[in-house]
Parts: C-alpha cells; structure tokens; sequence
C-alpha cells in the first residue's frame, strides 16, 4: 500500500507565518501560556501550517511564541501540502455529506435528554 506523505516536518521563523485574524482566548489557553514559553515541543502538539504558511492550527501557540520570543525566533511546524482554501472547501464538502446523517442524531440526542 502506497501512503502518501501529506506534510514535512520544517523549521520557520515566526515572522513568516501567517495568524488567522483574531483568536479568542479561553482561561485554559491562558494557562498554558508558561508551558509554551518554557518548551514548545512537536511531540506535544506543532503548528501546523499551509504551503503559503498560514496557520491552520496553532495560533493561540504562535501569538504566545512571538510574543516572548520575536520574530526571528525560529520553531518546528508541520508544513501541509495545500493552501487554506484546499482544506476549507475539503471541510465543506465533509459537512455537506454527512449532514443529512448527523442531523437526525442531533435532533433525536436532544429529544431523547429531555
């Protein structure tokens, strides 16, 4: 069976990456703020990041990063093969299929709790 390697491991700075536009903040993410400082690892969780390096998941982790560090800091992300929109639309099209059956679970979940 052939697997295909849909991302690589990269080094980056941190001003190359691309946020997402605004992030909310929740006490957990709070918490975490001396943990990231003191050992962002890739075996507790990576930046993961488009081929035009935007963020696809990690912002809370990068804003903490850049924040301490500055922008040449450099860290380990994985790097996807597609853009932001590929995975979007991707996640769309998974929605729009498996609506019609989570719906009904939803509904009948709700119901059933009352």
């Amino acid at each position: 069976m052939v697997r295909l390697k849909l991302s690589k491991i990269r080094r980056v700075k941190l001003k190359d990456l691309k946020p997402c536009g605004k992030v909310k903040w929740t006490s957990k993410q709070l918490a975490m703020k001396s943990e990231i400082i003191s050992s962002y690892s890739a075996r507790k969780g990576v930046i993961t990041i488009s081929k035009d390096n935007e963020i696809l998941d990690g912002n809370h982790r990068y804003y903490i990063l850049i924040e301490h560090y500055g922008g040449e800091h450099e860290i380990i992300v994985k790097k996807k093969q597609f853009g932001r929109t590929y995975y979007k639309v991707r996640g769309a099209i998974i929605f729009l299929i498996l609506s019609p059956i989570l719906i009904p679970i939803i509904i009948y979940k709700t119901i059933c709790d009352k």
